[in-house]
């Protein structure tokens, strides 16, 4: 998938990202680590993070850094993925779990502290409570580039619950926001009742 950055709206601190998509309908992995590098036009490599994921099974999803510090722009962001444990899991899955973001909207700010603006509604479609849920939110343009990335968390979110989210950009960035994407993140193996329920033994 497309890896990139995006001005973090801090002094030589960088947002990154990388997308990735599972194929598989049946199999999803709860861990798997991965390597962002930041490399400069002369291919040196100026930052590496490492980081660890899971991805759910026939899942296209981004994996994101944000406020990286980095001692130049970068020119290009590699992303390699390894170490891969993967889960069966039952037809179920896909019918009873996950979550719908029912609203999202966009605006900037006029005359505010803040430059700009995400909002929107979730709603846990899921039978389970989870106690964190990580939102991130991907700002694109017409062309579907990405112009801002940020992230907020909700804590807390009862099965069939709706909560509202609200996340802020301080910072003008530039490009028209056109698509607001968000991406819950719930770490759903975790959760002892989701994988009795949903997994298959080996």
């Amino acid at each position: 998938g497309q890896t990139g950055f995006v001005d973090s709206g801090l002094v030589d601190k960088y947002d990154i990202y990388g997308e990735i998509t599972n194929p598989n309908h049946l199999l999803g992995s709860d861990e798997f680590e991965y390597i962002f590098s930041a490399k400069n036009a002369s291919g040196n490599t100026l930052l590496e993070k490492k980081g660890k994921a899971f991805i759910l099974p026939g899942q296209k999803k981004y994996l994101i850094e944000l406020n990286l510090e980095l001692s130049e722009r970068p020119a290009l962001i590699n992303l390699e993925i390894s170490n891969v444990h993967w889960i069966k899991f039952n037809s179920d899955y896909l019918k009873e779990s996950g979550f719908n973001i029912v609203y999202k909207r966009y605006n900037e700010i006029v005359g505010g502290v803040n430059f700009g603006e995400a909002y929107g509604l979730l709603k846990n479609e899921s039978p389970f409570d989870y106690n964190t849920i990580k939102i991130f939110v991907i700002l694109k343009d017409g062309s579907g580039k990405i112009v801002a990335l940020n992230s907020t968390t909700i804590n807390m979110v009862k099965a069939g619950e709706n909560r509202d989210f609200r996340i802020f950009w301080p910072n003008h960035f530039s490009g028209e926001v056109v698509n607001v994407d968000v991406q819950p993140e719930v770490n759903i193996f975790s959760s002892e009742a989701f994988m009795e329920r949903y997994s298959i033994p080996d």
